[in-house]
């Protein structure tokens, strides 16, 4: 349900916009106003200074950049604007890079504007700057309803109308330390779980410009220090593997900044996946014993979808739906189970499976199912429906503990043995979010599990390494939001 932001919203069109990633024929506002402040990042010499921000809408919500403008109390501000993305059901605009020129007194950090939208401007545009800064002289802050509704980075919904304060208050209460880690220069201390998405989706949820200065420099470092550059591993990072390229950090950066590089980096990583996709390799036959982890597929699966979200190139979303299919297959050789079951001593020999033990992993399976999600989000896909119910009802039947609000690392007998992970709760509660979502807010069973899970896992999170930070709030947010609406 939509709100009224601080605002004055002018209904005057509404469209029904019949797309997987809301409620279906939700309406959305296609002419109004909303205040916003330019926040003055950099320091400049004189008065005035150039604001560059992407300005991100919701599906069906603006259909030219021609129809947004800026005011300085009752003064138009000529300015200058670029599409960088339009939304993959309707072709309307995803988010504009817009960038002006305005007057702010030195000392003051900040200045209210006004954004309308829906009506042709009247000012003659100005010449658009590249963007080859790190952190713009000055930045449109939204509010954060908007940044929510218009899904930059998934759905969310404002810190400030979440009913689990426990959450936000853990978040931000460790959130200090945690980008304040020492930069290590490695993929897997400093970005693990993608701290580049973490990060911007904590700007998203408050609105707050020093959130998206922490967001943006984290991007800008995993960008330009670990993304391989040129040769054969174009694309990759120095570790090679696959679940450490995160084409939706580039993603979110590139929406919330106009960053071009950032586009072509995406670009690189995601050409790398697809020339080293395992896409076959995600159908695994009843009684196979070759190695197979869920964890495996989630990112390249994910970049998939998210590149093509941002290009609209058909080759991505064909492999993505090769992803989906051969998934699909899996949960079908065990009928009766539904998990990605795959034998566990190949798994990981280590972990005390027996050889002849056939299970999956809880909260691999949840990573995995971040990229099922957001491509049924995408696609609406009957398959990916129905994977995502066989794969949550496998959790509740094999994964959970007696206690009800957690689970196991593994479904192996040795791992049961160990008892719960809780910390691991929030790296699959998103699932259940879902799942009560798609089913039509029936499946009461996703509701109470899911709200059992997020207590246990705020409650129990180990949030010691940015790896741990990343693992419990990369997609746990999302939880809230998706039973928001059947909350009402």
């Amino acid at each position: 349900m939509k709100t009224t932001w601080l605002i004055s919203l002018i209904l005057v069109g509404l469209i029904v916009v019949g797309y997987f990633g809301k409620a279906s024929f939700a309406a959305t506002i296609t002419k109004g106003t909303v205040e916003a402040t330019v926040a003055r990042l950099g320091k400049t010499l004189g008065e005035d200074v150039l604001v560059s921000a992407g300005v991100p809408f919701d599906v069906g919500q603006l259909q030219s950049d021609r129809d947004i403008s800026f005011f300085d109390g009752e003064s138009a501000i000529p300015i200058a604007t670029t599409i960088l993305a339009i939304w993959t059901y309707d072709n309307s605009i995803r988010s504009v890079l817009v960038q002006f020129k305005l007057r702010m007194e030195e000392g003051n950090k900040s200045k209210p504007v006004v954004m309308k939208w829906g009506q042709h401007r009247k000012t003659k545009d100005i010449a658009l700057t590249e963007v080859t800064w790190d952190i713009p002289e000055a930045y449109i802050v939204l509010p954060s309803q908007w940044l929510c509704d218009s899904e930059v980075v998934g759905e969310q919904v404002p810190m400030d109308k979440n009913s689990f304060v426990e959450y936000d208050k853990k978040l931000l209460s460790v959130y200090s330390k945690r980008k304040n880690d020492p930069y290590k220069r490695d993929v897997r201390k400093d970005f693990f779980y993608d701290t580049v998405h973490t990060f911007y989706q904590i700007y998203v949820r408050t609105g707050e410009p020093e959130y998206f200065v922490d967001a943006r420099r984290e991007a800008i470092k995993y960008r330009d220090d670990i993304i391989i550059r040129e040769g054969p591993e174009k694309g990759n990072t120095p570790h090679k593997n696959p679940r450490y390229v995160f084409i939706q950090a580039m993603a979110d950066d590139y929406l919330l900044t106009g960053d071009q590089r950032s586009l072509q980096v995406a670009g690189w990583m995601a050409d790398y996946l697809k020339e080293h996709n395992e896409v076959g390799k995600a159908y695994y036959r009843k009684n196979d014993e070759r190695f197979f982890t869920e964890r495996r597929f989630a990112f390249p699966f994910l970049g998939m979808v998210e590149y093509y979200k941002l290009t609209h190139d058909e080759e991505y979303l064909n492999l993505a739906s090769k992803f989906m299919e051969n998934l699909y297959k899996t949960q079908k050789e065990w009928p009766e189970r539904g998990g990605f079951i795959h034998n566990l001593y190949s798994h990981d020999p280590e972990e005390g499976a027996r050889r002849d033990e056939y299970g999956g992993s809880p909260f691999m399976t949840g990573l995995l199912l971040e990229a099922i999600v957001e491509y049924h989000r995408l696609t609406g896909s009957e398959i990916a429906k129905e994977s995502i119910f066989m794969a949550l009802d496998w959790l509740m039947k094999e994964g959970l503990t007696s206690e009800g609000d957690s689970f196991y690392y593994t479904t192996a007998d040795a791992q049961k043995s160990k008892g719960a992970h809780p910390d691991l709760n929030l790296l699959i509660v998103h699932a259940f979010g879902y799942g009560y979502k798609i089913s039509g807010y029936t499946r009461k069973d996703y509701l109470d599990a899911g709200k059992r899970m997020f207590r246990r896992g705020v409650k129990s999170a180990f949030l010691g390494s940015r790896k741990h930070f990343n693992q419990n709030f990369r997609s746990s947010g999302h939880f809230l939001a998706y039973i928001e609406e059947g909350a009402l």
